[in-house]
């Protein structure tokens, strides 16, 4: 089986539902299901880790313990966009996420990636044309 990237063209058009649906079927099927969200928006202290929302969720369904590097690898809190535009160099995101996605992919059949709603909320103050 092949990984699943869950990805819509804007927020609030059912991922979330959508994802927890593919889950349940897979798992109903028998396959050992592995979920991330590579990149979060809204994140949750859970036993002293930060962890997108979502992943919170997930981890009831599937029954996994939470590994914030591996099931929410990056989270863009309030001013990361600009953060990230303003010192790039800081950020080593696409390492991140690919070292999520090998060990999941090591550990199970098929592994859900969630896509976020909306990374770019923000940059379009910071775009030379709008400044």
């Amino acid at each position: 089986m092949r990984n699943i990237y869950m990805a819509a063209s804007s927020q609030h058009v059912g991922k979330t539902t959508c994802t927890l649906g593919l889950v349940s079927a897979l798992i109903r099927e028998g396959y050992k299901v592995g979920y991330c969200k590579p990149v979060g928006q809204k994140s949750l202290e859970v036993d002293n880790l930060r962890v997108d929302k979502d992943t919170v969720l997930f981890a009831d369904l599937i029954d996994f313990r939470i590994d914030p590097k591996l099931h929410s690898p990056v989270i863009l809190g309030s001013g990361a966009t600009t953060r990230y535009l303003e010192h790039p160099e800081e950020f080593d995101l696409e390492s991140d996420i690919r070292s999520a996605a090998i060990e999941l992919d090591r550990i199970h059949d098929v592994v859900i990636f969630e896509g976020t709603g909306h990374p770019g909320v923000g940059v379009w103050r910071k775009c030379p044309m709008h400044m």
